[in-house]
Formats: C-alpha cells, sequence, structure tokens
C-alpha cells in the first residue's frame, strides 16, 4: 500500500474524508478485497495514477470490512471505482481496466491533458496487457495431450 492512497478504516473516517474535499475535487474510491485477482492486478496503476494525479484523493475500500460503505455505493463487483465529486457520484467502473481508469481519472481531474507539464501516463509499464499462451504452446500441449491418451488407452 503506497502512502498517496487511504486505506478506509470506518465509515466515519470516509464521511470526514468527503465532508473535507473541496467542491470541485475529485475522490476516486477502490472498492476491493484482499481475495480478488483483478484488484491486485489493479493496484500498481491506482498507485501510479495517484502519483500522477496529486490533485485528486484516492482512496481504497476493503468490501470485506467496510460492509456498509460497500452497501451505500451497491457495489457488486471487484473492483468497482466510483468517481465522486462533492459527495455526488459522477460516474462509476467496473473492472481492472487500466485504460479506462486512466481515461476516467484525467477526465474528472479537469486536468487538461494537452498541458506543456502533463506527460503521458504509459499504462503497457504499469500493467502490461496479458497475453494468453501463442500457438506453438497450444501445438506442444495437443501433442502432449495426444500421447497421454494414446499411452492411456494403449492404442
Amino acid at each position: 500500500m503506497g502512502d498517496l492512497t487511504t486505506e478506509i478504516q470506518s465509515t466515519a473516517e470516509f464521511d470526514g474524508i468527503v465532508k473535507a474535499l473541496g467542491a470541485t475535487q475529485l475522490l476516486v474510491i477502490d472498492f476491493h478485497a484482499v481475495w480478488c485477482g483483478p484488484c491486485k492486478f489493479i493496484a500498481p496503476v491506482i498507485e501510479k495514477l495517484a502519483e500522477k494525479y496529486d490533485e485528486v484523493k484516492f482512496v481504497k475500500i476493503d468490501v470485506d470490512k467496510q460492509r456498509e460503505l460497500a452497501q451505500r455505493y451497491k457495489v457488486s463487483a471487484m473492483p468497482t471505482f466510483k468517481f465522486l465529486k462533492g459527495g455526488v457520484v459522477v460516474d462509476e467502473l467496473r473492472g481492472a481496466d487500466a485504460r479506462k481508469l486512466a481515461a476516467l481519472v484525467q477526465q474528472h481531474s479537469g486536468r487538461d491533458p494537452n498541458a506543456p507539464d502533463t506527460a503521458p501516463l504509459d499504462i503497457d509499464a504499469i500493467a502490461p496487457p496479458q497475453q494468453g499462451p501463442n500457438i506453438r504452446q497450444w501445438v506442444l500441449l495437443a501433442f502432449f495431450l495426444y500421447y497421454v491418451y494414446k499411452w492411456w488407452t494403449g492404442k
């Protein structure tokens, strides 16, 4: 867990953070669970976004520990990201789509993407696209299974 994101420990802590934010400041809530694989996949992206967008507040809520907050925001899938301004939900993202998450943070932060001081965020460097087996691996697997079948059946 990085220093740029806050892990919410109570409903009161969360409500205090929401009240302390300005009307136009973006709050990104990451509803996650420790057992959630996609949540672990997207975690480094959240940290990098928190580094890049220092004007945006990022918080993490473990749905198993903070059930009341998960119910309040009607979270039914992990990860779910809620984007709040002035305490009002302005957008939502379900799933670990790093590109979409970065785009929504940029969109709702109000930062000009063409400003000279904004370097593009390299999502591929943070979370490389997952690749499945290549054709060579599939062919090797097919041969292996064929020979196992022949050995097993005695043909």
